[in-house]
């Protein structure tokens, strides 16, 4: 008699595991593969002086390793509490590295004002496991009417 299991563990890394049972002894093979993804963001442009509102666009590059995943979540989240919605990203192939870019754009700023601001990425992959990027910052200086 053979039976046969394939066990899937999601996360940020991946164990598969085949349990092969024969008579009169079982074997176990466990192979573990880790892929955590690899994310990064960019803001363009990093500085701004002019009428406002400031317009920052963001882009975000994502490199998932190899593994189950076929899809994952991305959104962005801004300095001043707002969020974009979530952006579903499949994957063509899951048996090698997937990349792609996420990009959102972000006004702010109000004549007369100036500051910083900032945009992480958010990348959710199958079971849960959430990658965020350091966030991408900006400057802004606001012109008076």
């Amino acid at each position: 008699m053979r039976t046969s299991w394939l066990i899937g563990i999601a996360g940020l890394f991946s164990a598969t595991t085949a349990f092969i049972a024969t008579a009169p002894r079982a074997t176990t093979t466990v192979r573990v593969s880790q892929f955590p993804p690899q994310i990064s963001a960019t803001a363009n442009p990093t500085t701004f002086s002019g009428k406002c509102p400031a317009r920052f666009t963001f882009v975000g590059t994502y490199t998932i390793g190899e593994g189950v995943q076929r899809w994952a979540q991305g959104f962005w989240e801004f300095s001043d509490g707002t969020k974009t919605q979530k952006q579903q990203l499949v994957f063509v192939s899951y048996a090698r590295m997937s990349s792609g870019t996420i990009e959102s754009t972000w006004s702010h700023g109000q004549a007369g004002e100036h500051g910083t601001g900032w945009a992480k990425l958010h990348l959710t992959l199958p079971g849960g496991a959430i990658a965020v990027t350091p966030p991408a910052t900006v400057t802004y200086t606001c012109k008076k009417d």
